[in-house]
């Protein structure tokens, strides 16, 4: 996976290249499994989001919440709580601009040892399910 910046760096080729209508974005794992520049990662999310809204094919961006990790990474999941803290209020000017933003939650699962892939961060099928 990649971090939110290094998605950013790519997205403009992928967009020309593919013209999507709709792009699905699961994106801050990676920055709070590396501990990545946290403190700007929700407005490097807002930044990516723009970018998709910007390009002319785009009519909307399904963005997804973080995933819990297992419960026993206590340090990805504070870290995770906080990034989605502030992620609605990070995002609210993409929501304003009626642009067909949306804002998914999949912070209700729950990762236990059955539902990974043995890294506390990443679901195996079953996890998915």
């Amino acid at each position: 996976g990649e971090r939110i910046d290094q998605m950013q760096t790519r997205i403009g080729s992928a967009l020309s290249t593919w013209n999507p209508r709709v792009v699905f974005l699961h994106a801050g794992t990676n920055d709070i499994v590396q501990d990545f520049s946290l403190g700007s990662a929700q407005s490097r999310l807002a930044t990516l989001v723009q970018t998709c809204l910007d390009h002319p094919s785009v009519e909307r961006v399904y963005v997804a919440d973080l995933i819990n990790f297992r419960s026993t990474a206590t340090t990805f999941n504070t870290r995770a709580n906080t990034f989605r803290t502030g992620l609605s209020t990070a995002l609210s000017s993409q929501i304003a601009t009626g642009k067909c933003f949306l804002l998914t939650t999949f912070n209700n699962l729950i990762i236990d040892a059955n539902f990974t892939v043995g890294d506390d961060v990443h679901p195996n099928k079953t996890g998915y399910d």
